[in-house]
């Protein structure tokens, strides 16, 4: 949901018979320069862009693993990537550790491979963290994971915009009381 990029090529240096060529890319405010010289615009814009889809990536899978998947969503995530990708979706097996503090311990099945996420205060918390092990696994795979980014975006801007919603709140919440007067406290 960004615009398209815009490519800037120029003719750097070399003869009118055999131009070398740069190239900068912008894309979503932020621009990006193949650092390499080519003798056709095709080939340094691709450099260009492979550059950019790197970084982007990189940026994304920053902030996804930082924000997003600190266990808000990452069961919601993995489970929308199954759908899309046809996979079935995730069997967890959650154990308790008892001691002084208990601990949970998730393990998962997904696509074949089993995963065993860190320790987690309860249940559910073992879960989402158990899915982000394999969130972050699926990044790692740039087909894969550019697809599991788009969801995990998703759903960052949707907690981002109901968490600002409700910080931005200036109204206290009111009990509702079913008639027009005032609640007694």
């Amino acid at each position: 949901s960004i615009p398209l990029p815009i490519y800037y090529t120029v003719n750097v240096k070399g003869p009118q018979h055999f131009p070398q060529f740069r190239s900068s890319i912008e894309v979503d405010g932020e621009k990006y320069t193949c650092l390499n010289t080519f003798s056709s615009k095709k080939e340094v814009e691709q450099d260009a862009a492979k550059i950019a889809l790197k970084s982007i990536f990189v940026k994304i899978k920053n902030c996804i693993s930082t924000k997003t998947t600190d266990g808000v969503f990452c069961n919601s995530i993995l489970n929308e990537f199954a759908g899309k990708m046809k996979i079935e979706k995730p069997k967890y097996d959650t154990v308790k550790i008892e001691g002084l503090i208990p601990a949970f311990f998730s393990s998962l099945v997904f696509n074949g491979v089993k995963y065993t996420g860190p320790h987690g205060v309860n249940k559910k918390e073992a879960e989402q963290l158990a899915a982000r092990t394999v969130i972050l696994s699926i990044i790692a795979n740039l087909g894969e994971g550019m697809k599991l980014l788009e969801i995990a975006k998703s759903k960052a801007k949707l907690f981002l915009e109901v968490h600002e919603n409700i910080c931005a709140s200036d109204f206290p919440l009111q009990p509702i009381t079913g008639n027009n007067h005032p609640p007694k406290y």
